[in-house]
């Protein structure tokens, strides 16, 4: 398994071996801390390379034109298992552990337009929403995909490239 060795040096993030290269999504945000800096300032990759998707990260990996991207797990995860390629793509895990490596954690939205969705539409999928939370569907739903993505992970043999998500 491949194990990028990240750790923080004051604010900054370091790798031992910055002669990776890293794909990352064009259009979303990375935040402000370590991360941000290591993908911005130059010094923790030899190549910062922006990507469109999942599928354009995942070719640029497999065909050896970077060394790893970050992604969402769940629809990152989705895409690998769904395209037959756990047994060539691996997640990056927390040094000395078989955790995945978290490079960031985002608070996620639902937005809807005003132009096509009505404010009791609004309201009852808050409802709904808010229903499932408090019942603990909405834990059983999250909990029910990382465990089937997660155990596919594991289930991966020797892999050829590695790959950073956060969950």
């Amino acid at each position: 398994a491949y194990e990028l060795s990240l750790g923080l040096v004051g604010s900054e993030m370091c790798i031992r071996d910055r002669n990776k290269s890293i794909a990352v999504r064009r259009g979303y945000l990375y935040g402000s801390g370590p991360f941000k800096k290591a993908i911005t300032t130059g010094h923790a990759f030899e190549r910062v390379s922006p990507s469109e998707s999942t599928e354009n990260s995942v070719r640029l990996l497999l065909g050896n034109r970077i060394d790893m991207f970050v992604g969402d797990f769940l629809p990152v995860m989705h895409y690998i298992i769904n395209n037959d390629l756990t047994n060539k793509i691996e997640l990056v895990k927390v040094s000395g552990s078989n955790k995945n490596l978290k490079v960031l954690v985002w608070p996620t939205y639902f937005l809807f337009s005003k132009h096509t969705v009505n404010e009791e539409f609004v309201d009852k999928f808050d409802n709904v929403l808010k229903k499932m939370i408090d019942d603990g569907t909405y834990k059983r739903i999250h909990d029910k995909y990382n465990a089937i993505y997660g155990s596919a992970q594991s289930a991966s043999s020797v892999p050829a490239s590695s790959i950073v998500l956060d969950e």
